[in-house]
């Protein structure tokens, strides 16, 4: 669904952003009240990106 569909507002600044992804203050919308929420949004490939890594400290670590 379209992003406006779920929140009545979604602030594009990030309160907090590190390597895995970003952190946002939204508002849901619900039939009775508007909720505030965070919304935590994790970086694309994220799963694939930490098995590399690991993998390669593997490698690393045996030499």
């Amino acid at each position: 669904a379209p992003m406006e569909k779920i929140f009545q507002d979604f602030d594009e600044t990030p309160l907090a952003a590190a390597s895995i992804g970003q952190v946002h203050r939204a508002t849901l919308r619900s039939k009775r009240k508007n909720v505030p929420v965070i919304v935590k949004i994790h970086r694309p490939n994220l799963a694939e990106a930490c098995k590399r890594d690991l993998d390669l400290i593997k490698v690393v670590a045996k030499v």
